[in-house]
């Protein structure tokens, strides 16, 4: 939201200021602009963008169409606004910190200051958007990142486990088992046989 406010500014002072350019162009570019940023506003159909795009065409000033962009600025900020709230915009960044940091130690009080919720209601949106829980979201994405690792490196199965994010060996073999019905070395021998007869 901010870089967007920040670019519009520079934008509206880049042509502000500059007096060769003719106002066809600037209308031109405004109103392509405008196409641009109401291509995913809801509150604007074609009717509405065509009618504001003929009022840009209209203008006879620049602070006019500088008005016009301001205000479907305004509203662009609003509805992004409105997403940062939505559940689904702060599972999405819960999501994305896991992908980065599963090979880290992550528990639903770190996961939770992230998005600055308590613990209790994170947990609760992240199964009303996922199906399922944190912990069995974590360890389905480390279980398939060690899959992935002995398919297709000659890593040892100690390796992938501190890669994945356990400490603990014994307790990512049997994770691994129960994930996969194999324990990772098993696993591997069966992919390479697959690999042998194919």
């Amino acid at each position: 939201i901010v870089s967007f406010r920040q670019n519009m500014i520079f934008l509206f002072e880049k042509y502000r200021s500059n007096l060769e350019i003719s106002h066809i162009y600037v209308r031109f570019l405004f109103s392509k602009l405008l196409q641009m940023l109401c291509h995913d506003l809801p509150l604007y159909d074609k009717k509405t963008i065509n009618k504001t795009m003929e009022a840009i065409y209209s203008c006879h000033h620049f602070s006019d169409i500088e008005e016009i962009l301001i205000s479907v600025q305004n509203e662009i900020t609003k509805r992004l606004e409105e997403e940062k709230k939505s559940p689904k915009h702060v599972i999405q960044i819960v999501k994305q910190y896991i992908h980065e940091h599963y090979q880290e130690d992550l528990s639903l009080n770190l996961l939770s200051e992230q998005v600055y919720l308590s613990p209790g209601y994170l947990s609760e949106i992240f199964i009303q958007e996922t199906g399922c829980g944190i912990n069995k979201y974590i360890k389905n994405l480390r279980m398939e990142i060690a899959k992935d690792l002995l398919h297709s490196t000659n890593m040892k199965v100690n390796d992938i486990c501190h890669n994945v994010g356990y400490q603990n060996l014994s307790y990512f073999v049997r994770s691994f088992r129960e994930h996969f019905g194999a324990s990772p070395e098993k696993y591997r021998q069966m992919e390479k046989k697959l690999k042998e007869n194919s």
